[in-house]
């Protein structure tokens, strides 16, 4: 990595010490994007298979008051991953808006973060991290 003008390498702010901040950083995002994933495709699995149980009305409404309930907390948990992917990845606001945006668009999120979880695998790789089914690890 090359020095630009000006740039001071004061202690925690030389190349190598950036890379390991910026590799934790994306490690951590991808570990949250990783069971946001998980979370959503369990849920649409449950959901296929509810109907089929055979259960009461009322806990039919209390089955799906839960769905929806997980599948928020994993949109909460892919915008927390994306969020840390893009700034340890180093990207530009318009990038990260724009990845954003697509995490509330109903399938293309699940390949959004798909995708952002490639990026950050192979960051992270290349940082030295092994990386496995459920994220990130030294």
């Amino acid at each position: 990595m090359q020095r630009r003008f000006g740039e001071s390498y004061l202690p925690g702010n030389a190349p190598a010490d950036r890379t390991e901040a910026s590799a934790k950083e994306v490690a951590i995002g991808q570990k949250s994007a990783i069971r946001a994933v998980l979370i959503t495709a369990t849920v649409v699995v449950a959901m296929m298979i509810a109907p089929t149980l055979g259960i009461s009305e009322q806990a039919g409404a209390y089955v799906v008051l839960g769905a929806w309930a997980l599948l928020l907390v994993a949109s909460i948990m892919s915008v927390y991953g994306m969020i840390k992917i893009s700034n340890g990845l180093g990207w530009s606001f318009l990038t990260k808006a724009f990845v954003f945006l697509l995490l509330f668009v109903p399938l293309i999120s699940t390949i959004t973060v798909l995708v952002l979880s490639a990026k950050a695998t192979a960051f992270l790789r290349g940082a030295g991290y092994k990386v496995g089914l459920l994220g990130a690890y030294r």
